[in-house]
């Protein structure tokens, strides 16, 4: 944007701030529903259009020396919005219940993992992707916490049990 439309726009919403009910002009409805989309409250309109009411505001009369109080936000519109979503069912489908389960055992980071601990955790790899081809879900969950505890480094040995949590729907 070049500095003009920048400050055309700063004078605009200067405007805004000082005459709100300047958003109600129909020629701003698309400014107006931007807004409320983004969670604005625009204030209520003019109650009145009254001969001597213009845009710009009302015109000075002898009834103009009393400043009148802005309207009072009407509570109801919360209780209704409360009432509208104590209405709403709750499609509970696919949702994953809580898990009371302890957490699965994450090993020792500190160890020194040998060569013969990584043979052992990766037979122990086979076993668990075999049980998880065989649809034994429960073994290769215990396999894989195996195949961990021997060598906790092993980042897919972490994945791949976390993916047989997911097919058992747990969290």
């Amino acid at each position: 944007m070049d500095a003009q439309n920048v400050a055309q726009l700063q004078a605009f919403v200067q405007l805004c701030r000082a005459k709100p009910e300047v958003l109600h002009d129909p020629q701003l409805g698309f400014l107006r529903d931007w807004m409320e989309s983004l969670g604005a409250t625009i204030p209520p309109a003019p109650t009145s259009a009254t001969p001597g009411t213009t845009q710009e505001g009302p015109t000075p009369t002898a009834s103009a020396s009393k400043p009148t109080p802005p309207p009072e936000p009407e509570p109801e519109s919360s209780e209704e919005e409360e009432s509208e979503e104590s209405d709403l069912d709750i499609d509970m489908e696919g949702v994953i219940e809580e898990d009371t389960d302890p957490p699965p055992d994450m090993g020792d980071e500190s160890i020194e993992v040998t060569e013969d601990m990584m043979d052992q955790s990766n037979d122990k790899r086979a076993e668990a992707q075999a049980a998880m081809n065989e649809g034994e879900k429960d073994k290769a969950i215990g396999l894989w916490t195996e195949a961990i505890r021997l060598n906790p480094l092993s980042a897919p040995l972490f994945a791949r049990r976390a993916s047989c949590f997911l097919r058992m729907n747990k969290p």
